[in-house]
């Protein structure tokens, strides 16, 4: 759903009163019974009532307002630390997929050992340096 303000055409700072006299005019305007040559009229009616009823819920609006959730409902990025929906950074990890950026800090550095600056000069080529011939 787009914003749910843009699609009622209010301000942020809408007072409920004025919310649902928005609400009303262009769901008169809108409902499909009064646009019967319109294929587009249901789809409208539907989205001006479900930014209707999203901006008054109270709790839906607040997150809204605050950036927690999009106008579908569904929460968005917190940031690592805060993990998904805030709270604590472990709970936020195992519902983001096990994810977090503190496991990779904590990890056992096993196999990171490296082979010395021998092996990085080639593919291929041994931790210990060659003897040198002579030609």
């Amino acid at each position: 759903m787009r914003d749910p303000y843009s699609v009622l055409g209010v301000s942020r700072s809408v007072s409920e009163k004025d919310l649902k006299s928005a609400y009303r005019r262009l769901a008169k305007a809108h409902h499909p019974d009064q646009n019967k040559d319109d294929p587009k009229a249901h789809a409208k009616f539907a989205e001006i009532s479900a930014a209707y009823d999203f901006l008054t819920d109270k709790e839906k609006k607040g997150a809204y307002d605050r950036g927690e959730i999009d106008a579908d409902g569904n929460p968005k990025f917190a940031g690592f630390g805060a993990g998904m929906g805030g709270g604590n950074a472990r709970r936020g990890a195992a519902q983001a997929g096990g994810f977090s950026a503190e496991d990779i800090l904590k990890a056992p550095a096993a196999g990171t050992r490296s082979p010395g600056r021998w092996a990085a000069a080639r593919p291929g080529a041994t931790s210990r340096p060659r003897a040198r011939t002579r030609r």
